[in-house]
C-alpha cells in the first residue's frame, strides 16, 4: 500500500504521548474486505443498542483523489518506564533483502521520516473494533510494517 499521510501525532495518550498512525491507500480488494467486516461489525453494535456514531474503516471523500484510504495505527507500550513501539517495523531492500528496525527509544519524528507521504509498505494488521465516547467503528492495529526502499 502507497503511504498517503505519514505518521500523525494529532492525538495523545494519558500519559501525553503521541498516539500514531498513518493513513494509506486502500486497493479495491482490501476495501471489499473491510467494507464487509465494518457492515458486519456496525450490525453488531447497533443490535448491542449502542447509539454511537459508526465510523467507517475506509474512508473515501469525492474529489479527493477519488481513491479510498485507511488509517493504520502503531500501537506502543510502556516497558520499565520507557514507551516502545508494539508494532514490528522492518525494512525491506531493492535486492530483496529483510532488516528489522530496532528503536531505542520512542521516536515519532524518527518514524515520520521512515513513512513519507509515496512510501510504500506492506501491512499486517489486527481489527480492533471499539465503541467509546459515541464513536464506534473498527480500527486497523498494525502488527507488522515492510517498508520497501526506493
Amino acid at each position: 500500500m502507497k503511504v498517503r499521510f505519514g505518521i500523525s501525532t494529532k492525538f495523545v495518550d494519558l500519559a501525553g504521548r503521541p498516539r500514531l498512525n498513518l493513513v494509506v491507500d486502500a486497493t479495491p480488494s482490501l476495501c471489499e474486505v473491510l467494507k464487509s467486516c465494518d457492515d458486519i461489525a456496525k450490525r453488531f453494535v447497533s443490535d448491542s443498542g449502542s447509539s454511537s456514531d459508526w465510523r467507517p474503516v475506509v474512508t473515501q471523500k469525492p474529489g479527493f483523489l477519488n481513491s479510498p484510504t485507511v488509517r493504520l495505527h502503531i500501537p506502543t507500550a510502556v516497558c520499565q518506564d520507557i514507551a516502545i513501539y508494539t508494532t514490528e517495523i522492518y525494512q525491506k531492500e531493492n535486492s530483496g533483502s529483510v532488516q528489522r528496525l530496532v528503536f531505542s527509544k520512542f521516536d515519532a519524528s524518527e518514524l515520520n521520516s521512515l513513512f513519507k507521504p509515496g512510501t510504500f509498505v506492506d501491512a499486517f494488521f489486527s481489527l480492533d473494533p471499539y465503541d467509546y465516547q459515541q464513536n464506534a467503528g473498527i480500527k486497523l492495529v498494525a502488527k507488522k510494517l515492510v517498508i520497501h526502499s526506493e
